[in-house]
């Protein structure tokens, strides 16, 4: 396929990345753009509001009451032309309509017409900050703030075009009125609005080029909900029903009760503004996926639920001033709203590409879609190769079709993340320092970006590093380039088993999220916002604990009361193999499956009564260092490998972010992050103790406790540290924080501190246990009653490495111990 030329629609910041590229590329490249200067949805239009635009255009154009998204955000300019290039008679009695659009011909309201104002307000900024915006093509001026006005914004994209000499590639004031394949070239017909000598005219023109690559962004034509009575209470009052397309100030809501419809970015940040100037703020949420935190709301905004319908209006009368609307707002849980002065529709925008018509399906479902469909519902694109190419021409192209719909990731940051796609056999990982040979390719990976958090001031900005990191950063947010999105995985969230910057690509299937100004965790409801850093880190939205179910209600099964003939429960009770021998076949086989059924039942009510304990005993182990006012409580840790300093120093230094870990996940019942200021991990690093024994560590850890009177005052134990087991740290251990593996999470080694004593009565008493959960659930079980004997605690999974207690981890004598406990 031999391309030459291409049409690039739109001069926006993906529109001036594109033209800029395909020109690099040797390409003769023509933008077409309706507005009069670059910076799309960041250039602010403040051209005064006519008479006619605030009523005749407004309502009959029905811009803010319902727009297909096939026909976009102007189908009063469609009309101008339509009547116009029809020659039709000023004087014709018959086509008013026409001839009240051709009248526009020399009017000013033929410029709005042309190129509608974008949604940009006064007191816009950006949300994702400038170093994640910064273009491949051009840099931003030195000392330029992490966050600006939209201004700044517009003449960045500005200047970006002009420092790579695009700007005599860019039609202006040209709007795209139809792209259409004709033959082996597509055909784009424009209108360009031409201003001479105080005078408007339009001139239509066609151009046929090789490709067409579409950058026209997605705020243009308003989504509006179809609430019952909407429609009425607009045409009644069209100034004070509008979308946020619309907004450009609080000024004129001072004093005033506003209504905003959505929870978005765009809805909380009017909301913030009203809250300055407005007498009252409500915010409708029907709880989408994207909604914002109501913490990040005004004292005088109200966050409230869905809507269900505007009432029937009393009055149609004109309203003054300070009049509220004559009527109610019914919510979906039956609740009314009422006093209202202004309705603003915060309800996002259609994907609307009016020049591609023929392609929309604006009446058919998703799942409806034609091979050929471009775009369903207005909220659905179809047929696009990795959202970009159209499958049935690959000559047509979409910049920012992508679900989120931010047009810098496609312009310049994307490149800028690590590209793990390339990984080979589900083994690359995202972020070490050195090559590993059991990564595949064999190459140093490139640095990881993350976001870092405010934690206690929420009135920061979030920040951005690039480093090559061993495991994410407490508080960190990791993001990365994966199957052609992007991707961010936050170092605390409740499902993370080990630091995900650790993680292998199946880690990343099942817990990786699309980025977008607010990141949500799919699985656990977390959310996180960018541009504040405040994040909701609260108990997971899936508890395992409310799934369980009531095992105590199956002992209602006929099965368990089944007994053979002649038999009575003493009897099967306490039944020999002799007894089995006399049963039929088919009564053996319904007393066995009893017998299952009992030991399953009793196993699934241990499982479910042992979580409960467990978080119980993490209580009162919390409990048991506040009351005793101890100063630390922890382990005692014992380093026996001194073969490789480097290697011991990377193991110090990375395993405090993996007990971070622990802290951040521990559900807040616990009370765990009470004493998170008393954790201490006493490290004995003695060369004495190189290459000991298990044996050896325990008798080490007696030294502390049993000859007091011999041991320097600051190696003393403090209770808190006094526990069953004690840590310690071989060659094996350093290398599996420093060289994981992804079946086996980082780990140190127990040792039941009276091992080799008098005392002690077996020898299995040393294994794994998995760093991360020390504190929030090994620490608890070593409180355990009823388990004397802590040779028995056993790891159950995750490649030998104890991580959480389980009854499967105990023969049968330690069950029936832990059973009576329960009981």
């Amino acid at each position: 396929m031999d391309v030459r030329t291409v049409a690039v629609i739109g001069a926006g910041v993906s529109g001036v990345s594109s033209a800029i590229h395909l020109r690099n590329a040797g390409l003769d490249v023509t933008v077409f753009e309706r507005g009069d200067v670059a910076g799309g949805v960041w250039y602010i239009s403040l051209i005064p509001e006519h008479p006619f635009v605030k009523a005749r255009h407004i309502r009959e154009s029905k811009l803010m009451i319902a727009v297909l998204p096939s026909v976009g955000d102007s189908p009063a300019f469609d009309s101008f032309l339509e009547s116009r290039d029809r020659r039709v008679r000023r004087d014709s009695p018959v086509d008013q309509d026409s001839f009240a659009a051709k009248r526009l011909h020399n009017s000013n309201d033929l410029e709005i017409l042309h190129a509608p104002p974008g949604p940009c307000y006064q007191g816009l900024h950006n949300n994702v900050s400038t170093p994640e915006m910064k273009l491949r093509t051009h840099d931003w001026k030195p000392d330029t703030p992490d966050f600006v006005p939209h201004d700044v914004l517009a003449t960045y994209i500005q200047d970006t075009a002009a420092a790579n000499k695009i700007l005599a590639l860019i039609s202006f004031c040209t709007r795209v009125i139809k792209v259409e394949k004709k033959g082996n070239k597509w055909e784009v017909i424009t209108a360009k609005l031409i201003k001479e000598d105080g005078e408007k005219e339009v001139r239509k023109s066609v151009q046929l080029f090789d490709t067409v690559v579409v950058a026209s962004g997605h705020y243009h034509a308003p989504n509006i909900p179809d609430y019952p009575d909407l429609k009425a209470w607009k045409t009644a009052f069209p100034t004070r029903i509008s979308h946020s397309k619309s907004y450009r100030s609080p000024t004129p809501f001072a004093g005033k009760n506003v209504l905003v419809v959505g929870a978005g970015v765009s809805s909380t940040d009017i909301c913030r503004e009203l809250g300055g100037v407005a007498d009252k703020v409500w915010q409708s949420s029907r709880g989408g996926e994207y909604d914002l935190l109501p913490s990040m709301l005004p004292d005088n905004c109200t966050r409230i639920g869905a809507i269900a319908k505007f009432s029937p209006l009393a009055s149609t009368t004109k309203l003054r001033d300070g009049d509220t609307l004559p009527g109610s707002v019914t919510l979906s849980s039956s609740a009314t709203i009422t006093n209202i002065h202004h309705i603003i529709l915060a309800t996002g925008y259609h994907m609307s590409y009016p020049f591609l018509s023929h392609l929309h399906a604006d009446s058919l479902l998703p799942s409806q879609a034609l091979d050929t469909t471009l775009v369903t519902t207005g909220q659905v694109t179809h047929n696009l190769h990795k959202d970009i190419f159209y499958i049935p021409d690959p000559t047509l192209a979409f910049i920012e079709s992508m679900a989120n719909k931010n047009p810098w990731l496609y312009a310049g940051l994307a490149s800028s993340f690590p590209n793990i796609s390339r990984a080979e056999d589900n083994k690359t990982r995202l972020c070490q320092p050195i090559p590993d040979p059991w990564d595949l390719p064999q190459a140093t990976p490139q640095p990881c970006k993350t976001f870092t958090k405010p934690v206690a001031d929420h009135s920061s900005n979030t920040t951005l590093s690039e480093t090559h990191i061993q495991d994410a950063p407490t508080n960190s947010i990791l993001v990365f380039r994966y199957k052609d999105k992007i991707h961010a995985i936050e170092s605390a969230c409740p499902h993370q088993g080990y630091p995900m910057t650790r993680a292998t690509l199946s880690d990343i299937e099942d817990f990786g999220i699309v980025l977008s100004t607010g990141i949500t965790c799919p699985k656990h409801g977390w959310t996180f916002d960018l541009h504040t850093g405040e994040a909701d880190l609260g108990t997971p939205a899936i508890d395992p604990r409310s799934c369980s179910h009531d095992y105590e209600d199956m002992a209602n099964d006929s099965i368990f009361t089944y007994l053979p003939t002649g038999w009575t429960e003493e009897r099967y009770k306490n039944a020999t193999d002799d007894d089995w021998e006399t049963l039929a076949e088919e009564e053996a086989e319904l007393l066995f499956k009893r017998e299952i059924a009992e030991k399953e039942v009793a196993s699934k009510i241990g499982h479910q009564a042992f979580q409960n304990n467990m978080m119980a005993k993490a209580q009162a182990a919390v409990k048991l260092v506040e009351e005793n006012d101890w100063d630390d409580f922890g382990f005692l840790v014992f380093r026996t490998y001194f073969g490789d300093e480097a290697l011991w120093e990377g193991f110090r230094e990375s395993w405090d972010p993996i007990l971070q870990h622990g802290f951040d996940t521990a559900p807040a019942s616990e009370g765990l992050e009470r004493i998170r200021d008393k954790l201490l991990m006493k490290t004995v690093d003695d060369d004495l103790t190189d290459g000991a024994s298990a044996e050896g560590v325990a008798s080490a850890y007696r030294l502390f406790t049993e000859d007091e009177d011999e041991v320097e005052e600051d190696e003393k134990l403090e209770p808190g540290l006094r526990t069953r087991m004690c840590l310690f740290v071989d060659q094996e251990c350093m290398r599996s924080v420093m060289e994981p593996k992804a079946t086996t999470p980082p780990f140190v080694k127990a040792v039941d501190v009276e091992l080799g004593s008098s005392t002690q009565q077996r020898r299995g008493a040393t294994f794994k246990v998995a760093i991360k959960d020390l504190v929030t659930h090994f620490y608890p079980a070593l409180f355990l009653s009823g388990i004397d004997d802590v040779a028995e605690l056993r790891p159950s999974r995750d490649g030998d490495v104890w991580t959480r207690l389980s009854l499967s981890a105990y023969g049968h004598t330690q069950q029936e111990k832990l059973q009576e406990v329960l009981n």
